[in-house]
């Protein structure tokens, strides 16, 4: 009986390759599921959460009328003519500023962080305030950019001074994405309240 040295077929070596490859890609694709699973159940989350305070809080509500598109400030009794790009915008009323935020950015920001950023300042692409008596020559980073002067009182805007995403180097591109969605929705506001009137 003679032993052939040239005997095709698979020897211990191909066959331990062979279960490293397939143990591999099972663990990706577990991995690659399960990442899947937990971001949908945080954007589900994050949905309820949203409707549940559209609906419930009054500090967050939505306050445009669609025969004539303005959006009312109640908090600093001030209107605005809504432009297209502002569609969505949303107000959160707390400690004296009023937090904004509006759809694009929120979906900008859910590349990149988790839904417990997309809350109050964390997702907001700037913040409002109302202080009493003209705009100061000198202002201070408490004073905001002068978005308008009324007799008695002005506004000012106060942009986020850190990157939107919670881990910019990691999410570099998506970073960047969500950065100037935020200065295009900020740029959108300034122009707009050239508009503004008081409340009647």
């Amino acid at each position: 009986m003679s032993i052939n040295k040239n005997q095709k077929g698979f020897g211990v070596v191909e066959l331990i390759l062979i279960i490293v490859i397939v143990l591999g890609l099972g663990g990706i694709g577990w991995y690659v599921v399960n990442s899947n699973h937990k971001t949908q159940k945080q954007l589900d989350s994050l949905a309820k959460s949203s409707d549940t305070a559209t609906k419930s809080s009054s500090s967050s509500t939505k306050s445009s009328s669609p025969t004539t598109s303005e959006f009312v400030f109640k908090e600093f009794g001030v209107k605005i003519t809504l432009p297209d790009s502002l569609k969505g915008l949303t107000t959160d009323y707390k400690n004296g500023y009023l937090y904004l935020t509006a759809d694009q950015y929120k979906k900008a920001l859910r590349d990149c962080s988790s839904s417990d950023a997309l809350d109050g300042s964390m997702g907001s692409f700037g913040s409002l305030l109302k202080k009493n008596g003209q705009y100061p020559s000198d202002p201070t980073i408490d004073d905001g950019q002068l978005l308008k002067q009324f007799p008695d009182f002005y506004i000012g805007i106060g942009l986020p001074n850190g990157a939107p995403c919670e881990d910019p180097d990691k999410y570099p591109d998506e970073s960047a994405h969500a950065y100037e969605v935020g200065n295009s929705l900020a740029a959108a506001l300034e122009s707009a309240f050239k508009t503004t009137t008081l409340v009647q």
